[in-house]
């Protein structure tokens, strides 16, 4: 029988954006990752509320978009889509030299 996979059962931040699992990277100095901390912060900062909600819950709490279109009472559908629009914001502030909208 497989192991089942976790769906979110961690408690909720108060904020929908928890940067805890960078400061393991910027723990990482001697690996030039601080730089990067630094601009996935900046950038994860600019998200809408509902964006950085979806961006923590599937990176950092590793939910999977349907556990979190449920515990969200949303389609997941929506969830995918927040995902795209946050992911593409990220993905041009790294093209753009890592300069935050």
């Amino acid at each position: 029988m497989p192991t089942p996979r976790r769906t979110g059962s961690r408690p909720r931040a108060p904020s929908p954006w928890n940067p805890s699992w960078l400061d393991a990277l910027a723990s990482r100095q001697e690996r030039g990752y601080h730089g990067l901390y630094d601009v996935l912060v900046d950038v994860i900062e600019t998200l809408t509320p509902k964006q950085q909600e979806v961006v923590n819950a599937i990176f950092w709490e590793r939910v999977t978009q349907p556990a979190l279109a449920d515990r969200l009472g949303i389609n997941q559908s929506n969830v995918s889509r927040r995902l795209s629009r946050a992911m593409a914001v990220i993905r041009k502030a790294l093209e753009d030299g890592g300069n935050a909208p």
